[in-house]
């Protein structure tokens, strides 16, 4: 890669940064840099790949784009998470940093009231390195070859539909973040009738990262290596399905650049050759309007950590108004996600919004090396057994000796009291109940507990 642009590049500038691959895209340019702009990004770090439109003149003329050149092949660049990474690197390290492609706009909760410097801000409180997002499809409910998209326009007033989350399904994975999720109006429209439901891309990204050197992403944005996830979670509004989408499809085949040999363009190219597609579908098809559209959907979620965070971040108006902020605080906390006691099979998919009412389970053990850590399964069996623990007898009895343990500093969580106990995520609940003193002191009155228990059973 060159660096092309005349601007001076200081590693040390502190700030919310964002990294992008483009070829020949400048339609999509000026809405996508504003988006960022506005969020609170302060330097694009811009890779262009052999561009032969406007691409790279209209990069060259932003005073806030670091814009590269590379003639290097996309499909040997692992679909160019190489370029990124050594971009981010080398002028990323300890700096949050997007990694995206220009048709791809992050949505977290409570956006359109707080912008990314309180998001990461927050995630920093509380040590997280990562947010886990939804890869979700927005389409229009016309034709697509009548989606018709104009440089400078809002994608999101053009493809106002993206899918419930019934739509998709989940399952485990063995690759960091050991969920996947496939699904969506590309697999309902590109892979209809096919009886694996694990067909079609991977609808999962990370793309918000606190970098450090040693990260990597191992499947474009999809996976990477292990790190702490929040507990709040966001999607990638990915505005694929525009007019040009068919003939793009056609061209991609052609040059064959994308990994996997284009298997999945090779299949959008085949359908489009042959019909004209309207994703949008009755019952599964929703209306976006806002970040709220996605939280009132279980698409995205918010911990009521983040909720309070966010509120104690909105303008000075909404703080000088006890009734408002009152109100906010309400809102907020109604659509915050709690951990989920719902059973998972084994064999079964998981449906996507069932992960989300679980996820402040699942972000607290990511990125973790105790024993406790990782799958689905497990998460639930401590969830069931966390319920089971703090609605038995003895932890009602066991109230003054949790107080005096707590007074004494011997609680791991001292943080947490009686009062907020049930709005802890799983992780927190956990490690309260067992990694406690008091737990370890009432052994004989739990083995007790456990021969009445089973003397009842045999009796019945």
């Amino acid at each position: 890669m060159r660096h092309i642009s005349a601007s001076k590049i200081d590693p040390s500038n502190k700030c919310i940064k964002a990294v992008f691959c483009v070829r020949n895209e400048k339609f999509r340019l000026p809405f996508f840099l504003d988006y960022y702009r506005k969020l609170g990004v302060k330097e694009f770090f811009a890779i262009d790949n052999e561009s032969t439109d406007d691409t790279q003149a209209y990069l060259l003329n932003q005073n806030d784009v670091h814009v590269f050149h590379t003639t290097q092949a996309y499909k040997s660049s692992n679909a160019g998470r190489d370029w990124t990474t050594e971009i981010a690197n080398k002028y990323c390290e300890g700096d949050w940093c997007l990694t995206l492609d220009v048709d791809e706009f992050f949505v977290f909760p409570y956006m359109e009231h707080v912008d990314l410097t309180t998001m990461v801000s927050y995630l920093d409180t509380f040590g997280y390195q990562g947010v886990f997002s939804i890869f979700l499809d927005f389409y229009s409910n016309r034709l697509l070859s009548e989606t018709h998209y104009a440089e400078n326009a809002s994608p999101f007033d053009v493809c106002e539909y993206f899918d419930s989350p019934e739509s998709y399904s989940c399952y485990e994975r063995e690759i960091f973040p050991h969920i996947e999720i496939k699904g969506g109006p590309r697999q309902r429209v590109f892979w209809a009738g096919e009886e694996d439901p694990k067909v079609g891309p991977s609808m999962r990204k990370l793309v918000l990262i606190k970098w450090q050197k040693g990260f990597t992403y191992t499947h474009s944005t999809h996976s990477c290596t292990p790190l702490k996830l929040a507990d709040v979670t966001g999607a990638i509004a990915h505005f694929k399905f525009l007019s040009h989408f068919a003939q793009y499809a056609k061209e991609e085949v052609k040059r064959n650049a994308r990994i996997a040999n284009s298997i999945d363009w090779k299949v959008y190219a085949k359908v489009l050759d042959t019909s004209d597609v309207c994703f949008y579908s009755d019952g599964t098809s929703l209306k976006y309007e806002n970040s709220k559209s996605l939280l009132k959907a279980n698409v995205i979620s918010a911990s009521i950590n983040y909720a309070d965070y966010c509120l104690h971040g909105l303008n000075d108006t909404a703080k000088r108004s006890k009734t408002s902020a009152s109100g906010k605080s309400s809102e907020y906390k109604q659509g915050a996600i709690k951990s989920s006691s719902r059973e998972f099979s084994e064999d079964a998919l998981v449906g996507y919004n069932q992960v989300v009412k679980l996820w402040s389970a699942i972000s607290s053990f990511s990125g973790t090396s105790t024993p406790e850590g990782g799958d689905i399964q497990s998460l639930t069996r401590f969830e069931r057994d966390v319920s089971i623990a703090a609605n038995s007898g003895l932890w009602r009895l066991s109230y003054p000796l949790r107080k005096f343990a707590s007074k004494l500093g011997l609680t791991d969580q001292r943080s947490l009291t009686e009062e907020n106990f049930y709005n802890q995520n799983l992780h927190a609940r956990f490690t309260f109940i067992y990694k406690s003193i008091w737990w370890d002191l009432l052994g004989p009155l739990r083995v007790i507990e456990k021969v009445i228990r089973r003397i009842r059973r045999k009796s019945n």
